[in-house]
């Protein structure tokens, strides 16, 4: 879903493509190694975003994001939803900016993988309210089915 620039594929996606394209053989390989679904500029986001459902449950991702012109953060997602209270219990991370050359993207991505695969239930670092209207009109299947669609991780 776009963020709603029209002018997105012609003008900034051909940047993005060229400013990943240094770490796009080891971001795909990471992805393909531990079986993550990759969604590239998700919502129009200088970003890959690697998506998983978390073994603990609900779902996680981290996301490549573009820092600066030379320089990327990893974001960490996961979180849990309850239909039953139209809640999120969610915990969020990021890391310090690495310089796109000259740094082991590889090792840095299955460290960030094993730190959101790491936490426990429970530690939470936000719980968000309000989601009853968005789920309802869809419904506890739908909820559970979204969830589904995700792989799990190979570790």
């Amino acid at each position: 879903m776009p963020n709603g620039n029209p002018d997105f594929n012609e003008k900034e996606l051909p940047a993005l493509e060229a400013f990943f394209s240094p770490l796009a053989d080891v971001l795909n390989g990471f992805g393909a190694r531990y079986n993550l679904m990759l969604d590239r500029y998700y919502h129009q986001f200088p970003s890959w975003r690697f998506n998983f459902r978390h073994p603990q449950g609900g779902l996680a991702s981290l996301e490549v994001m573009k820092d600066s012109e030379d320089s990327i953060k990893i974001h960490l997602y996961w979180w849990i939803d309850d239909y039953d209270k139209f809640t999120r219990s969610s915990r969020t991370g990021e890391t310090p900016s690495y310089e796109v050359n000259g740094t082991d993207m590889a090792q840095i991505l299955e460290e960030q993988l094993r730190r959101v695969l790491s936490w426990g239930l429970g530690e939470w670092s936000q719980f968000t309210t309000g989601f009853e209207q968005a789920w309802k009109s869809r419904g506890r299947r739908w909820l559970q089915e979204d969830v589904k669609r995700y792989p799990l991780p190979k570790v």
